[in-house]
């Protein structure tokens, strides 16, 4: 996922280092939309900044990631917090055993927490 800024930038770095040794048709770019922000007092110019991570599902869609996704077969993805153990095959394993369409992941930063979670099956 890049951004408007450094989409360019950032394919033409991957194909001068040969895409890191993976095959090309199974690397993809999708940029993220950006939403605007500004300071705490509302004074400065207003800036942009990317439209978080909900915004990177919509990415993967609008860069057709998701079709791409489908096309190999590929039934369960995972869009993780940063903070989420990514991969997790518990989570996934969960996630499959439900049928669900979406779940999400409880994460804490010094005891507050900074997502929501739900799940409609018991598993931590």
């Amino acid at each position: 996922m890049t951004r408007d800024v450094n989409n360019n930038a950032t394919q033409e770095f991957f194909r001068i280092n040969q895409f890191f040794g993976l095959d090309r048709k199974d690397v993809m770019f999708v940029v993220q939309d950006m939403l605007p922000c500004v300071t705490p007092d509302g004074k400065d110019d207003i800036a942009v900044n990317p439209n978080g991570h909900g915004g990177a599902i919509k990415a993967l869609k609008d860069g057709a990631a998701l079709d791409d996704m489908r096309k190999r077969g590929i039934s369960y993805h995972q869009a993780d917090n940063v903070l989420a153990k990514s991969i997790d095959p518990v989570f996934i394993g969960c996630h499959a055993a439900a049928q669900a369409r979406k779940q999400c992941r409880l994460a804490s930063v010094r005891g507050r927490c900074v997502s929501a979670a739900t799940s409609p099956f018991p598993c931590s």
